[in-house]
């Protein structure tokens, strides 16, 4: 029967039949065919594909790769895990040809398309050497797609491993939401180590400054203990914050500053503008080589509140720039009282017992009575605290509170980095006619950044 099957299954052409020289009792079978092929566009599909870009002799592989295959990288530039990932390699392409001639792709844009300055997606990633489709993982990835993609995972039906190959761990959760509450699959998924983990769990900008929980309390093994209270919100923003972390480079305690300084104080969303003005404080402090968290404070987010550096060795807790600034003790001098924070660190102390006790208005103080402190305190001239506190157009209400406070250090500060007397400075603001610190409701933040940047 194998013999009628198989006869049946040879096609019906001439055939040549020889013994095998190669073996004895053998034979081999061939014949000629020949096949007309008709090429049909429509019907052609391409599997896989590799070319040759350059020469390894001549070309310069920095730039171009010898061998390329077109089809991996489209499947590079829309993966949103890891998240080195989205990939694009036509802008790093762009960005290498553009280095072997000394020219950066940001002053290119700048030259040929002026308005784009500080005003654009693509100027923002120029500045922090990122990539559109980074930049929309940050501020609203695919709604197609759902959010356990930026970790690697689906939403359901999730088969995972114990990372740490703890044989007695329990079996890790099927859902997104609870494998990543198991805290060594947190680990490996976010790619970095328990302190920085716990630090960005605390941050404002993820939890709101909450103190990240680890049940329970009697185990160390990592298989074996659930952070508590993750939720899809929680670990968006832990995405986005570690994402942009990679993307800028900037420290814990910077980054959720400089987050606040663009979100109104977490309560909006991280948007494009946002980023844009992420890019403005980035290129502000390599211009005028300041700190992050200085340049963060001119945007409206004067750091108050004390930071835990769970990095450290310790978890020293530092003081924040306004305590650096205005109650810092000094030889033989201790920090005016009036200038102490209440308990939340919100508005000075002796207003808040005023509101307290019913008094309603509080009586303020003014920032003339306070000239000598405030000299002390911004490291500025007497005559140049009064100059800016009698400027016109005002650039401070002469009223004793933390926004006035906040102000008047916003001011002095950005004149000491632009290298300019306050006379010098309040004189070149009024020719500009620009307000440069204004408020959130007064104008967008990429625009607040930008003001700065112009001037």
């Amino acid at each position: 029967m194998s013999h009628l099957i198989l006869t049946q299954r040879v096609l019906p052409v001439v055939y040549r039949v020889r013994p095998d020289p190669a073996a004895a009792g053998r034979w081999i079978v061939s014949a000629q065919l020949a096949f007309e092929v008709t090429y049909d566009p429509g019907q052609l599909v391409l599997t896989g594909l590799a070319f040759t870009g350059s020469a390894a002799a001549s070309g310069d592989l920095t730039v171009f790769a010898e061998n390329r295959n077109p089809a991996a990288y489209t499947v590079l530039a829309g993966a949103p895990y890891p998240w080195s990932l989205p990939f694009d390699v036509f802008t790093e392409e762009v960005r290498a040809c553009l280095a072997t001639i000394g020219t950066p792709r940001l002053d290119l844009i700048r030259a040929l398309r002026p308005a784009m300055r500080n005003a654009s997606v693509l100027d923002a990633c120029e500045i922090l050497n990122t990539t559109p489709g980074q930049i929309r993982q940050l501020t609203g990835p695919d709604p197609a797609a759902p959010l356990s993609a930026s970790w690697g995972l689906l939403v359901t039906g999730n088969t995972l491993s114990e990372p740490t190959g703890d044989t007695s761990a329990p079996p890790i959760p099927g859902d997104w939401v609870g494998a990543l509450s198991r805290l060594s699959v947190l680990l490996q998924r976010s790619g970095v180590e328990l302190p920085t983990l716990l630090g960005t769990l605390a941050s404002r900008y993820v939890t709101g400054g909450a103190l990240p929980d680890l049940q329970p309390h009697t185990e160390d093994k990592p298989g074996r203990l659930t952070v508590q209270g993750l939720t899809e919100g929680v670990l968006g923003r832990l995405h986005r914050f570690l994402r942009l972390r990679l993307i800028t480079g900037w420290p814990l305690r910077d980054l959720d500053l400089a987050l606040g300084s663009v979100t109104d104080h977490f309560t909006t969303p991280l948007s494009e503008a946002a980023v844009m003005a992420l890019a403005g404080l980035h290129e502000l402090t390599a211009r005028l080589d300041v700190p992050l968290r200085q340049a963060a404070a001119w945007l409206g987010a004067l750091e108050t509140l004390p930071f835990t550096d769970r990095e450290m060795a310790g978890e020293p807790v530092l003081p924040g720039l306004y305590d650096e600034v205005f109650l810092r003790s000094q030889a033989g001098r201790t920090p005016d009282s009036d200038f102490a924070l209440d308990a939340n660190r919100t508005e000075l102390a002796y207003i808040t017992a005023q509101t307290a006790a019913g008094v309603k208005p509080p009586v303020l103080k003014t920032l003339t009575g306070k000239t000598a402190d405030l000299s002390r305190a911004l490291r500025t001239k007497p005559d140049e605290v009064s100059a800016l506190i009698a400027a016109q157009p005002p650039v401070v209400s002469d009223t004793l509170t933390l926004a006035g406070l906040a102000a008047l250090a916003g001011h002095s500060t950005f004149a000491r980095a632009l290298g300019l007397a306050v006379p010098e400075y309040l004189l070149l603001r009024s020719l500009t006619g620009e307000d440069l610190f204004p408020a959130a409701a007064d104008a967008a933040v990429d625009e607040r950044a930008r003001r700065l940047l112009r001037f």
